[in-house]
């Protein structure tokens, strides 16, 4: 019983983890994507 409850804590953080990853991929791919439009703009 001691295992599982360790194992549910471990996947209850490996989840939390998962989604702030997530998080800071979406943040640097929303700033390479205004890089880019602004490169864009710039170069017309």
């Amino acid at each position: 019983m001691e295992r599982l409850k360790m194992v549910e804590v471990e996947s209850s953080s490996l989840m939390l983890l998962n989604e702030k990853q997530r998080q800071w991929y979406e943040k640097c791919l929303g700033e390479i994507a205004n890089q880019v439009v602004r490169a864009l703009l710039t170069h017309k």
